[in-house]
């Protein structure tokens, strides 16, 4: 391979881990975009595949998640990803641009870099986080679409989650 070449790998289907994802050297950025659509891939959300992205992040790595959903709000798992991997996250909002034609967009940025996270604070790319709501973790275990189903209006429009509670 060539200094300074770029591998692009599109995963369609599946875990990175898994076997139908092979070895690969380690990688600078890892973009998660499969959380648009109304099939949302939990799995690629938990704790445990967040340990496998890790694994495959060279030292100061990005792991690019985008989370834009009408129906849900996944800020709050990206933030509980990026705690359980000791790394901070930081949300990335763009705007609808006619000219352009591109679309808005909401990205999280997970990362241990935090030169690179501190170069985005000057250049005024990060955006506060939309809501209130403390991170959550999801695992192979548990992970419930609840929790972050939006309802009524605002920014912060998720059904209270209540672990305790029982069903009638």
């Amino acid at each position: 391979m060539c200094p300074g070449q770029t591998i692009f790998h599109r995963v369609t289907s599946g875990r990175p881990g898994s076997p139908r994802f092979p070895r690969f050297p380690l990688f600078d950025v890892i973009a998660v975009d499969a959380f648009s659509s109304d099939a949302i891939p939990l799995h690629l959300l938990t704790a445990e595949c967040g340990d496998i992205y890790k694994r495959h992040l060279a030292e100061g790595g990005l792991l690019l998640l985008h989370i834009s959903n009408r129906s849900l709000n996944l800020e709050p798992v990206a933030r509980g990803l990026a705690k359980h991997l000791g790394w901070t996250a930081a949300l990335l909002v763009s705007r609808n641009d006619a000219e352009t034609g591109e679309n808005a967009a909401r990205w999280v940025v997970i990362t241990g870099n935090d030169p690179f996270l501190e170069h985005l604070r000057f250049t005024d790319k990060i955006t506060e986080w939309t809501g209130t709501r403390p991170p959550m973790l999801w695992t192979d275990d548990f992970a419930s679409l609840w929790q972050v189903l939006r309802i009524g209006s605002g920014d912060e429009r998720t059904v209270p989650f209540d672990p305790d509670a029982r069903l009638p």
